[in-house]
């Protein structure tokens, strides 16, 4: 599934935060 440019951008937020479900999102886009 690929992801619109700004739910990209929050999942990478939440990649930099520790958030292991921004990880799986990122992964995935």
């Amino acid at each position: 599934a690929v992801l619109p440019f700004t739910e990209a951008s929050e999942a990478h937020r939440r990649l930099e935060a520790g958030g292991v479900r921004g990880r799986i999102v990122l992964d995935f886009s």
